[in-house]
């Protein structure tokens, strides 16, 4: 009798066990998916910004200004904290000669990419001052 508790005992043991093991199993593979899910949008974020740039530099290179500034604020109604809508925006107004506006355009662009300014916004805006003190 007490060789039969003994194993009722461990069966239990054996099968409380295994339920914990196929929980944790569960769990984890929810968490995978999840992951999964959020790298997959990360991704399709990334090409949708390369399409973005691709399209406004292309348009710019063509001299279509107006089309890169509407191009720019369909994205921006998307994604308003995207540094690459107020870049593109102030090359269009730049070569339009809205100054002022680029200025105002490449400033919002170092709020949102404070690492740009060396290297990108900071000449684009001193060759922009530049331009402006010519004008006077």
């Amino acid at each position: 009798m007490e060789t039969s508790q003994a194993i009722l005992r461990q069966l239990r043991w054996i099968k409380w066990s295994a339920v914990g093991i196929a929980i944790s199993f569960a769990a984890i593979a929810g968490a995978l998916t999840t992951m999964s899910l959020n790298v997959d949008e990360a991704m399709e974020e990334e090409v949708d910004k390369n399409t973005f740039s691709d399209r406004a530099l292309e348009l710019l290179e063509q001299g279509k200004e107006r089309e890169v500034l509407e191009l720019s604020s369909e994205r921006e109604k998307t994604h308003p904290k995207d540094p690459n809508v107020f870049w593109y925006r102030a090359k269009a107004q730049y070569q339009m000669n809205q100054y002022a506006e680029a200025l105002t355009s490449l400033r919002k662009t170092e709020d949102l990419a404070p690492t740009w300014h060396d290297e990108s916004t900071q000449p684009f805006i001193r060759a922009i001052e530049r331009k402006m003190e010519s004008a006077k």
